[in-house]
């Protein structure tokens, strides 16, 4: 693999950013139709919009290694394309969709190609940038999630305009597929080397990967019930308190970019649980617009820092012959915790409501602390000798 340049900015660098802000915009365009459309069209509970909302997560999370090795062995590009295709394929299936066991179809196989997508691009970010600059690289790379996460909602129900899921389901799938050709960008090259590390996941991403489940449990909690909750207090739309957060994330990281490189990705990632925790037990708390848009702003504060210092801690621990495997196992827990957070913060809003289940996700990301003490100490060497010994 050709070392990485000094200049981090280049064109190819834009380019695949900009394949990524396509890609993210076109699927976040779902955020506020699809938890609709599965309790007005299909007459589902709270526990079905946690299901369709994450079962993607369970394709996603057996595939990352695979993609991740795929990826090592064969470049980046063909992860990058072929994943955002078949995205864009399960987009379009909405078409046809008519009952929840056609959308849990349809996301598992959008699961598939996020699997391939997301790894692709984000390893190729990380083959850009130097061991000082992979936080910075990763903040970059990030603005195009939470850019597409900051217009896709707000599109998507300007699309929806109360009833027209046809229109969201293929501009998505449009929008998708131009994050496809832009993704021709993505240099081809294979790393130089064998693999160094065998198993089914890299044991540099274990701990940090447990400290991101906690994370994501609020996230899923947020993304999934944001918007039923917003209609339960007298708001007119969620796609707005979307859009709060994911420019609050974007600014953070414009800013904010070179914090995890200063001050260490392990004691960011760990203050950065903090705040997760503080904002949704400020959402929880406080049953009103201007409670939600507060935890959101100290929830964002969080989000911002957490899987950039995350990616960097696991990167820099691996050899670069293995940076794709890394970079998907990390992501593998992403897709697990999203995919369980959804479900299990779906049972508990079933039991008691939205604000007791924002309030267990402030819990859980607050738990993820202790995976990274184990990060920090010699207990990780254990950690990854009895996965070792696993495989």
């Amino acid at each position: 693999m050709p070392e990485p340049a000094t200049r981090l900015l280049t064109w190819r660098f834009v380019v695949i950013t900009l394949s990524g802000l396509a890609y993210f915009c076109g699927w976040t365009l779902l955020y506020p139709v699809l938890p609709r459309f599965v309790e007005e069209e299909l007459g589902g509970t709270g526990v079905s919009v946690g299901l369709a909302v994450g079962s993607f997560g369970i394709t996603a999370a057996l595939l990352r290694p695979i993609a991740g090795r795929l990826g090592d062995r064969f470049g980046r590009r063909v992860l990058v394309v072929g994943g955002m295709a078949i995205v864009a394929v399960s987009l379009l299936g909405y078409l046809a969709a008519d009952s929840l066991v056609a959308v849990v179809g349809l996301r598992l196989l959008f699961g598939v190609g996020e699997a391939f997508a997301f790894v692709g691009l984000a390893t190729a970010i990380q083959d850009m940038a130097t061991d000082e600059r992979r936080g910075e690289a990763a903040n970059y790379f990030s603005l195009a999630v939470y850019g597409g996460v900051a217009a896709g909602p707000p599109i998507g129900e300007w699309l929806f305009d109360g009833s027209d899921y046809a229109r969201v389901w293929t501009v998505a799938a449009a929008t998708v597929a131009v994050g496809a050709v832009l993704g021709l960008a993505t240099p081809s090259t294979k790393v130089a080397g064998a693999s160094v590390q065998a198993g089914w996941i890299h044991p540099a991403a274990i701990a940090p990967g447990l400290a991101l489940t906690g994370a994501l449990f609020g996230y899923a909690g947020f993304v999934s019930f944001a918007p039923v909750y917003a209609d339960s207090i007298g708001m007119k739309s969620a796609g707005w308190v979307f859009t709060t957060y994911a420019v609050l994330v974007i600014l953070a990281r414009l800013f904010a970019a070179k914090v995890p490189d200063r001050f260490g990705p392990l004691s960011v990632s760990a203050w950065s649980l903090v705040a997760i925790g503080l904002g949704m037990f400020v959402v929880a708390a406080v049953p009103s617009a201007f409670g939600l848009y507060a935890g959101v702003v100290v929830f964002s504060a969080g989000m911002s820092m957490n899987f950039p210092s995350l990616l960097a801690l696991v990167v820099n621990r691996a050899d670069p012959n293995d940076r794709a495997f890394v970079v998907a196992s990390l992501s593998m827990f992403f897709d697990l915790a999203f995919a369980a957070g959804a479900v299990v913060i779906g049972l508990v809003v079933g039991l008691t409501s939205e604000r007791v289940a924002f309030a267990v996700g402030g819990v859980c990301a607050l738990a993820g602390l202790l995976p990274l003490r184990a990060a920090r100490e010699p207990k990780i060497a254990v950690i990854a000798a009895v996965v070792d010994r696993a495989d």
